[in-house]
């Protein structure tokens, strides 16, 4: 299982800053958010997806949005 590249072309950021890997599970979010679901439903989407269960799925996305919070890769109400 390969992490997934993402890679921010802000010149104001070193190179080595600007690209963040994700896991297959978080690759999954990022690639989910839309700006249309909630962490609610993201939470059931990742569940029925890898069936890890609802709690573990809604604590997946708390920290996974936390994260590319803490990163600068998302902000609320932003789309990536």
């Amino acid at each position: 299982e390969e992490d997934l590249p993402v890679y921010l072309p802000r010149p104001n950021l070193r190179p080595a800053r600007r690209t963040h890997f994700l896991n297959r599970s978080a690759a999954w979010i990022w690639r989910h958010l839309d700006g249309t679901a909630g962490a609610e439903e993201l939470a059931g989407l990742l569940d029925r997806r890898f069936g890890v269960g609802r709690d573990r799925a809604r604590r997946d996305v708390e920290e996974v949005l936390a994260g590319l919070t803490r990163q600068g890769l998302i902000q609320a109400g932003e789309r990536p």
